[in-house]
């Protein structure tokens, strides 16, 4: 998801024999991330990402700026609280 959320596209390598480990969520469009089951898949993936357009690569940061808007947000120590489902530290 990081990687994604700097507007970098991302190949998943997917498992043929059992359950395929993918991060990212349905609502996150494909035209950034490949899932591929073979070699023959991977490298064409690389090799369509590797000759993107600048204006195709504009449009990964866009997706890459949306993302980081939807599913992050800033450091703050209340996010963290949050985070760890704890309450105010009493000191």
């Amino acid at each position: 998801m990081e990687t994604l959320a700097k507007g970098i596209p991302v190949i998943i390598v997917g498992n043929s024999h059992g359950l395929t480990q993918n991060p990212i969520p349905e609502t996150i469009t494909d035209e950034i991330w490949r899932l591929c089951y073979s070699p023959q898949e991977v490298a064409n993936a690389i090799q369509f990402y590797q000759t993107s357009s600048p204006e195709k690569i504009k449009e990964h940061e866009k997706i890459g700026k949306r993302i980081r808007e939807e599913y992050f947000e800033p450091v703050t120590k209340e996010g963290g609280r949050e985070f760890l489902g704890i309450g105010e530290w009493k000191i």
